[in-house]
């Protein structure tokens, strides 16, 4: 999966998350295809927790800018006295 090391964890579950949208308007718009209303209230479900999803966890950005997907800890002393 050559896209999952270079686009990282959540970049690759984002477009893992909008295939099979985009599978449908290509199907609609090329092949003339119509999407069942189960097809379109699937996706309409995908869409909007998307948008509300966003990236939970803050993650170490390696040497080139890219995630490593470790989680990085911080220790702080005035919390542990």
């Amino acid at each position: 999966m050559f896209v999952l090391a270079v686009a990282g964890r959540a970049k690759f579950a984002l477009l893992l998350a909008l295939l099979p949208a985009t599978a449908t308007v290509i199907g609609a718009t090329v092949l003339l295809q119509t999407p069942t209303p189960a097809e379109l209230f699937g996706i309409g479900l995908v869409m909007p927790a998307l948008l509300i999803g966003g990236d939970p966890m803050p993650v170490e950005q390696g040497a080139a800018g890219r995630s490593t997907g470790l989680i990085e800890f911080t220790h702080d002393e005035a919390s542990a006295r």
